[in-house]
């Protein structure tokens, strides 16, 4: 059925709260207008008073913002013979939230019951090709918890504490060690300060997450003593440098022959 706006209304079935049919447009949002006269309260809990929070505003607009939505979340229709605010179903739930805790899960359940409703009967066929999707979708999560578990299986064979970058760079095949630590400052792992003696330091965002500092005492004969800091790898962070290098992010040699390799290490040795 079509109003004078171009509004399509959806067939039954449509929800029903206290006796009050919600009303559903073409693209499947919900009069609030139903929603408020179910509730049964004043003009205080009306759609538009909900409309004229800022926090509401921020959801509609985060809400259009989703891509592949492909309708406006909000429709005020005036006039006609179906007039009335229609909004996306997440939207009609936060309104139905706003109004009280208790109406938000009566409206929750009257949707989902709504569209258990419309739900039709499936023949044989159809169930078993949703099994067959079900059997495909298992094989491929086998196949990635396996790949899973060898990217960790990899990882503890690599990471020992106390490497640099460059040091962990270099039992990666292929990695251009010389690169690495201006990779990880465009990361935004590390920033190299202005005094030569200091180096690479590193980046707030990073610290205590995927890189630490040691810091080294200097002492040189005749001249003041003075401390640097080396950059260490934590192991959150070579786990993602590992997940990187896997996905060929990183810096890489030219004369790479693109084979994703690793040293294997015993426990008391690290490569130079």
């Amino acid at each position: 059925m079509r109003n004078e706006h171009g509004l399509i209304l959806t067939p039954d079935p449509i929800p029903v709260i206290a006796g009050i049919e919600i009303r559903v447009d073409e693209m499947g949002r919900y009069n609030l207008n139903d929603l408020h006269k179910a509730s049964a309260l004043g003009k205080s809990k009306a759609p538009n008073k909900w409309l004229d929070n800022a926090s509401t505003q921020a959801l509609v607009t985060e809400l259009d913002l989703t891509p592949n939505l492909g309708l406006a979340s909000v429709n005020c229709v005036k006039g006609g013979i179906h007039p009335g605010t229609y909004a996306h179903e997440l939207l009609a739930i936060s309104y139905a939230g706003w109004i009280s805790p208790r109406f938000q899960l009566t409206v929750n359940q009257a949707f989902l019951d709504s569209k258990q409703a419309q739900r039709p009967e499936l023949t044989t066929t159809e169930i078993l090709e949703i099994a067959l999707e079900a059997a495909r979708e298992r094989d491929v999560l086998r196949v990635e918890n396996q790949q899973q578990a060898q990217k960790i299986e990899g990882l503890e064979n690599l990471f020992k504490g106390g490497l640099t970058a460059p040091q962990f760079g270099r039992m990666l095949n292929g990695i251009n060690v010389q690169q690495i630590n201006a990779f990880l400052v465009e990361l935004g792992w590390m920033y190299k300060e202005r005094s030569k003696r200091s180096g690479y330091r590193v980046a707030s965002y990073a610290r205590d997450n995927y890189m630490t500092e040691k810091e080294n005492l200097i002492s040189m004969h005749g001249y003041d003593s003075f401390v640097t800091a080396t950059p260490i790898l934590l192991q959150k962070g070579a786990i993602k440098l590992y997940e990187l290098y896997l996905q060929g992010k990183l810096p890489m040699k030219k004369s790479w022959d693109s084979a994703y390799t690793h040293l294997k290490l015993s426990k008391d040795r690290v490569a130079a």
